[in-house]
């Protein structure tokens, strides 16, 4: 059976904010320059898509890869690392050792609860109790924070290459704590033929560096 010219046609992603505005976003102009015939809608939500329901034919999720009656392949894993303006980092001299960061201003993702505790943890570390700082919630406004100049926070290196590449920000470590959850591509089992979403997933894996 033929597929309808919609279903060649066009293509409703869903996707998380951070990713859309750090990561995807920045790139689109590749796949359209490939792709000028497929019409891509982008909604950036942080909410979890239903396929069932939702009018998507694509999201792009953090977690482990397993939802039910799905397709989910990985994009890349999570490396989280510490990052902050070049400017606080020179005020120390141009380094931090781990145990040092505990005495910096830290900013706290609330909806990643603990990060700091479990970051510091894998490199060896054992964290006081209690990390003070500021908490703000998302991704995105850890980023923000980082970027005015006077503090540390935990973000992921697929969503500051270009600022490190710039010189914007700088990492206050070398230490990467990685684990099995990352970013996928997921989508229904059922529209695994639909011709936009295939050239799509050609596309996006084109664009992931090598972990």
């Amino acid at each position: 059976m033929a597929l309808r010219e919609s279903e060649k046609n066009f293509l409703a992603l869903s996707v998380a904010p951070v990713f859309a505005t750090r990561w995807l976003l920045p790139r689109l102009k590749n796949f359209y320059a490939q792709n000028p015939e497929i019409n891509l809608s982008v909604i950036a939500t942080p909410d979890l898509v239903n396929f069932r329901s939702d009018p998507f034919d694509v999201a792009i999720r953090m977690g482990h890869g397993h939802w039910p009656n799905t397709i989910s392949k990985r994009l890349f894993t999570k490396r989280i690392v510490a990052a902050c303006h070049p400017d606080l980092f020179e005020k120390n001299s141009g380094t931090f050792a781990i145990e040092e960061l505990t005495k910096q201003p830290l900013i706290h993702n609330s909806s990643m609860k603990g990060l700091w505790l479990e970051w510091m943890s894998s490199a060896g570390v054992v964290p006081p109790n209690e990390l003070s700082g500021i908490e703000v919630q998302g991704t995105a406004q850890v980023l923000e924070a980082i970027s005015s100049g006077d503090a540390i926070g935990l973000v992921d290196l697929s969503f500051v290459g270009n600022d490190l590449d710039a010189g914007r920000l700088v990492l206050a470590s070398e230490h990467v704590l990685s684990g099995d959850d990352g970013y996928f591509l997921t989508y229904p089992e059922a529209t695994s033929e639909q011709i936009s979403l295939q050239r799509f997933e050609q596309w996006i894996f084109s664009e992931v560096d090598p972990e």
